[in-house]
C-alpha cells in the first residue's frame, strides 16, 4: 500500500510525534473533515505544536500536498529538526493569547485551523474570537471537556459568529476526547 493511499489516522500512527491518534482519537474524524481538501491549495494553522515535537505538522505536510502548514507555539524548542527543515511549514513562535498575534499570521485566510493550545474553555473561546477573522473554512478545538462546554459557552461562539459540532470519542481512560468544529455563519 502507498503512501498516498494511506488514512489521515495511519500516517499519524506511522509517524507519531503527536497525541492525536495515540491518547486521543482524532483520526477518522479528521480523515472524514479533511478529504475534501486533501489536494487543494490550501493553508492550515495549527496553534499548539511543540509538546510532542510537531509531528502534526508533518502528517499535515504528508496528506495535503499542496497545502502551506503554519505551526504555532509559545515556545518552539520542542520542536524537531525534521519540523524546522520542511520547506512547506512555516513556525511562528509567539503567545497565542497576546492581542497581536493574529497579525503574527498575516491577513491571507486559513481553511483549517486547529486549536491544541491550553484546553481550558475560556481560553479556547478567547482564541476562536481573535482568530475568526483568519477563518476561511473551519476551525477545530481539540480535547475539549465536556462539563466546561455548556448551553452558555456554545451560544458565546454563534454570537462569535460560529455554527458548532461537538464530537465525543471520550471513554474511561481518555475524558476529554471531544473535538469542537466550528463553521462561519
Amino acid at each position: 500500500r502507498g503512501i498516498m493511499s494511506e488514512t489521515f489516522g495511519q500516517m499519524l500512527e506511522r509517524v507519531g510525534r503527536t497525541d492525536k491518534h495515540t491518547r486521543h482519537r482524532y483520526g477518522l474524524i479528521y480523515e472524514q473533515w479533511f478529504t475534501p481538501f486533501r489536494d487543494n491549495p490550501i493553508r492550515i494553522l495549527e496553534v499548539g505544536v511543540a509538546m510532542f515535537g510537531g509531528g502534526s505538522l508533518l502528517v499535515m505536510a504528508e496528506y495535503f500536498p499542496n497545502a502551506i502548514i503554519y505551526g504555532a507555539d509559545v515556545d518552539l524548542s520542542k520542536v524537531c529538526q525534521e519540523v524546522r527543515d520542511h520547506s512547506r511549514i512555516h513556525l511562528i513562535e509567539h503567545d497565542a493569547y497576546a492581542d497581536s498575534f493574529p497579525q503574527s499570521l498575516g491577513t491571507v485566510p486559513f481553511s483549517i485551523i486547529i486549536d491544541d493550545c491550553y484546553h481550558q474553555p475560556e481560553f479556547q473561546t478567547r482564541l476562536a474570537r481573535m482568530l475568526r477573522p483568519l477563518c476561511g473554512g473551519f476551525y477545530v478545538i481539540e480535547d475539549c471537556h465536556t462539563e466546561c462546554w455548556n448551553r452558555d459557552r456554545m451560544r458565546e461562539l454563534w454570537a462569535m459568529g460560529w455554527r458548532h459540532t461537538l464530537i465525543d470519542v471520550s471513554r474511561e481512560e481518555c475524558w476529554d476526547d471531544v473535538l469542537i468544529r466550528l463553521d462561519p455563519v
